[in-house]
């Protein structure tokens, strides 16, 4: 009932093919849906698909802008919408979805990181949570409980000791960056980011930081648990050679720094049991969360019709419905598909009760959909001004030093609460100046 399908109009869709989304079935639909739009796609594919923190489609809609070729929609994107907005490229839409009740099915969460100035500018489409991989041979074999969804801290450490024997390790890596991901675990609030930085008052709380730091290196210190601490003659001595993967051997009880987007790319065949699960928590569904985005574009031709496309691929039912479609049993082999799901980013309960009666959707998942409005972001260079800058530049080569003992702990936090602030404080006044402009602009342009 909030949808119009009576409008009549072409609109174009960019679709970033380096990033493994499946999105086909989704398309496949719409024409069903809304006959009178006529959809055309522009992929792109970015030239460095190897790893980089570039946006995917930054070079792509520069290189649209130039040529007065923008796409009216992007689809499913997770680039630096603070750049985009600055380049007076995306349209707000709060006009659109004023009045729609399916709107307000979006955590509130997800909606706020999204707005600038006051107005909304870009609709989440999918998420992703942080996890770990769980080797559940060991924890048969050493008779342990696999341990609950709601799991803490410190029972992460109790269960790393317990699996920690002569024949097994807790964990095969816990590298000094991932200090950044656990300093968000004891922070507090849905406002917050990893390292305790809170979009809305613009403030850093680094406190969670202090108790990251101090966890990681206990744990460091526990002989065994981490195989990568240990001498080269501990390690041969202990798995009988010092050049295997003790991942791929199933030799390890726990690997960190996975999440369910590694179900788009992780192809490696391993022979023991294993499940991808939730990490800690402190505060029980509060875990790391990352969120993809659909936006319209400014010089969208026919915004009605554009708003329709991206009204049905991120919030609608009958999108969602569709793109969840394409993981039914009854669909297997008619899309080529990079995952076994996808997390829609809406509570609306049709949409939720098929996303959990998919067949590779377990009690992990289940707990990440049913959490997103309890998480932390741990994307936030998607809508903080230069925070790649930031944290490289600044965050890393501090918390390096600390973490290899050259720097003591709480002069680097309190050095760092006030620079990382100061450095922030100051590209969010650069930024809020020309986003003042390109919505004076926008107005005026559109007699607002």
């Amino acid at each position: 009932p909030n949808a119009r399908y009576d409008i009549k109009g072409e609109v174009s869709v960019s679709i970033d093919t380096a990033r493994a989304t499946d999105f086909k079935g989704l398309f496949d639909n719409f024409s069903k849906v809304y006959p009178n739009i006529k959809l055309t796609f522009k992929y792109f594919q970015h030239r460095d698909t190897g790893g980089s923190n570039e946006d995917n489609a930054m070079e792509y809609l520069t290189s649209c802008a130039a040529t007065n070729s923008m796409p009216d929609v992007v689809f499913d994107d997770a680039g630096f919408m603070p750049f985009y907005l600055s380049q007076g490229w995306v349209y707000p839409l709060d006009e659109f979805v004023k009045n729609d009740s399916d709107f307000n099915y979006i955590p509130k969460n997800l909606i706020e990181s999204f707005t600038f100035g006051k107005r909304l500018y870009a609709l989440p489409g999918s998420l992703h949570f942080n996890g770990v991989y769980l080797n559940l041979d060991i924890l048969e074999e050493l008779n342990i409980k696999k341990p609950p969804l709601d799991w803490t801290m410190q029972n992460m450490a109790d269960y790393l000791r317990k699996t920690t024997t002569n024949k097994y390790s807790g964990t095969n890596e816990i590298s000094d960056m991932q200090v950044l991901h656990f300093s968000g675990i004891y922070g507090s609030g849905t406002d917050s980011t990893t390292l305790g930085y809170n979009y809305k008052t613009r403030t850093f709380d680094l406190s969670g930081l202090r108790k990251a730091v101090i966890y990681t290196k206990q744990l460091k210190q526990t002989p065994g648990v981490v195989t990568s601490q240990m001498s080269s003659a501990d390690f041969a001595s202990k798995f009988g050679s010092n050049n295997i993967n003790v991942v791929e051997r199933g030799l390890v009880f726990m690997r960190l720094g996975v999440g369910t987007w590694i179900l788009n790319t992780d192809r490696s065949k391993v022979s023991y049991n294993r499940v991808l699960w939730t990490p800690p928590q402190e505060q029980k569904g509060r875990m790391g969360m990352h969120v993809d985005y659909s936006f319209m574009t400014s010089t969208a031709k026919n915004p009605e019709a554009a708003f329709q496309v991206l009204r049905y691929i991120t919030y609608s039912v009958e999108g969602n419905l569709a793109r969840l479609s394409m993981y039914d049993k009854e669909n297997k082999g008619k899309y080529t598909l990079n995952s076994p799901y996808y997390i829609p980013a809406t509570q609306h309960p049709e949409v939720k009760k098929k996303f959990i009666s998919l067949e590779n959707v377990g009690e992990y998942e289940r707990y990440c959909f049913e959490n997103m409005q309890n998480c932390f972001r741990v994307d936030p260079e998607k809508f903080i001004p230069n925070w790649l800058d930031m944290f490289n530049g600044m965050f890393v080569p501090e918390v390096n030093k600390v973490m290899s003992g050259q720097a003591d702990l709480d002069s680097t936090i309190a050095n760092l609460q006030k620079s990382m602030t100061s450095f922030l404080n100051s590209k969010w006044k650069a930024f809020d100046e020309k986003l003042a402009k390109v919505q004076a602009d926008f107005d005026k342009k559109h007699k607002k």
